[in-house]
């Protein structure tokens, strides 16, 4: 049995629509990968990857897309498409299932993966997280200093030559090296050769590279650990605990070195040294409603009704020092404050009154937090199914920021604010020609629009579609989303681009017993498992 016999394509897939369905996924798929959840669909996919990879093929370029961060710098988000995705998961597993054995327990976010490799998930992502809080606290009083720093541009500054020499000396076999090969040469290298510099950077979004990416740092794990460090980290999150200032002194130098040798450098802005009795200082590290956070989340955790009402209060509590500019965690708690708005509403416990209120807040949030956009827009969607009479004000709203060129100024905002005007119903004639004429032209957003041309289109703009079909050129993905928009045409004309949609896909289409334009979420369906962290 080779390598490739070994691959568990299956759970590749099943991984990745999680995910997607999660809003992990930093392009999202309008579908959410729904396509693949049947079975002779899987089953295509499942062949169609295995050829591919016995054949050698490299890999297509990369979906990319930026995303605005808090402070309105960019960081790149990319997937690949769906069946170089399922390949690349697949492949990263079979490399992880063979080691993860063999990294040590200094790394939390590697325990949430290894969890993952022994196929008994046992906590919830957020958990790790806080896992990694709680030691950080009981270290914070054994010793007297503490280092808090992290990696500069981690993901793009990875060395896939260094990856594949570190992952080599981590296990010997001749399958093992084969699949290690595999995914740097035909996988990672060439999504890399359009980039600034060829041979380094994973892509970030997709789970398999935060893998490779914990993974990559396995060596400074070991050179800390040999020098009797005490450091822990998640990510490139990095903790380090000392007795005395020296000894800190000496741990830096150490860990910078190690770094160096990965060809990673520390992120000097985020590098800071705190005495562990300095109560005003340590205020900017650990946050001091963190056992409110704990009682909520154990409330709703509980899924009792009388247990979440008594911590309602505490939730309504955390909006306001959310709002507050001087809380250096305003980002977590408005992430966390969101998160479980919806979850109050799952509950039917949020008043209706509120859900107007935070309604207009969150709308009224787009232009200045365009990073939050994700989260809002999974509220809008869950309030709207919570009330209903919301749905026509909140889209009309939508419809007023995205034809705004002064406020729809990021891609990545634009795909999300399309995807929730997409899910909140068919489009009317001005609907149609406010959407046709927005400024930004990506081809994720012009994915979603297709959806919504093919739903509440007229024949000219199907025509269309389909003519952007006939002329050939696009990648799988966006095949997708053109035949679901001309899904309705007559049979004798879609016979002509038959043969240039993926085969698993025209299986899903002759499944489909009416017509449908991608996902579309309810209130139940929306799973958000939301970090304290901001990372």
């Amino acid at each position: 049995m080779s390598w490739i016999d070994k691959l568990d394509l299956e759970k590749a897939i099943k991984e990745i629509c999680e995910d997607e369905r999660q809003g992990k996924d930093f392009c999202i798929d309008p579908l959410r990968f729904e396509d693949l959840t049947i079975e002779s669909v899987r089953e295509i996919l499942v062949k169609t990857a295995k050829e591919r990879i016995k054949k050698g093929a490299q890999v297509n370029a990369l979906i990319e897309i930026d995303v605005p961060k808090s402070n309105y710098i960019l960081r790149p988000g990319a997937r690949p498409g769906i069946l170089d995705w399922v390949v690349y998961q697949a492949v990263v597993n079979f490399i992880g299932g063979e080691i993860y054995k063999l990294i040590p327990d200094c790394s939390y976010s590697f325990n949430r993966f290894r969890e993952q490799f022994k196929r008994k998930r046992q906590k919830r992502k957020i958990e790790h997280w806080l896992d990694f809080e709680n030691k950080v606290l009981e270290y914070s009083k054994q010793y007297d200093y503490m280092l808090v720093t992290d990696i500069t541009s981690f993901f793009e500054n990875i060395s896939l030559n260094v990856l594949r020499e570190r992952l080599l000396t981590l296990r010997a076999s001749n399958d093992y090296a084969s699949g290690v090969n595999y995914l740097v040469e035909n996988i990672l290298k060439p999504w890399t050769t359009n980039s600034k510099v060829e041979d380094f950077g994973l892509p970030q979004g997709p789970s398999a590279s935060s893998i490779l990416a914990d993974i990559y740092l396995y060596q400074v794990d070991r050179d800390m650990k040999i020098n009797k460090i005490v450091y822990i980290r998640y990510m490139d999150d990095i903790r380090i605990f000392t007795k005395t200032k020296a000894d800190l002194k000496r741990a830096l130098i150490c860990l910078v070195r190690s770094l160096r040798d990965l060809k990673l450098n520390l992120n000097s802005k985020k590098t800071d040294r705190y005495h562990t009795q300095d109560s005003e200082s340590l205020k900017r590290v650990f946050d001091p409603e963190r056992s409110k956070l704990d009682l909520i989340d154990r409330a709703f955790k509980s899924k009792k009704s009388d247990q979440i009402i008594l911590v309602r209060p505490l939730v309504y509590e955390l909006y306001i020092k959310a709002r507050d500019e001087k809380n250096p965690f305003k980002e977590r708690h408005m992430k966390f404050f969101i998160s479980h708005s919806i979850g109050l509403m799952k509950f039917g416990l949020l008043p209706n009154k509120s859900a107007v209120k935070l309604s207009t807040v969150f709308i009224n949030l787009l232009e200045d937090k365009p990073h939050l956009t994700d989260l809002i827009c999974f509220f809008l969607l869950a309030v709207c199914d919570y009330d209903k009479s919301l749905k026509a004000p909140i889209k009309r709203n939508l419809l007023k920021f995205i034809k705004d060129s002064s406020r729809n100024i990021y891609e990545w905002q634009e795909m999300w604010i399309m995807d929730t005007l997409r899910q909140l119903g068919t489009l009317t004639p001005e609907e149609s020609r406010i959407l046709k004429g927005v400024g930004n032209t990506h081809g994720l957003c012009l994915g979603q629009l297709a959806l919504m041309l093919g739903q509440g289109g007229n024949p000219d703009d199907r025509e269309e579609l389909l003519n952007k079909i006939k002329v050939g050129g696009a990648q799988n993905d966006e095949i997708r989303y053109l035949s679901l928009g001309v899904q309705e045409m007559h049979r004798s004309v879609k016979n002509q681009i038959l043969q240039k949609i993926p085969e698993y896909f025209r299986e899903y289409l002759e499944r489909l017993s009416n017509p449908k334009y991608g996902f579309i979420y309810s209130l139940s369906r929306i799973e958000l498992d939301t970090e304290y962290s901001e990372y």
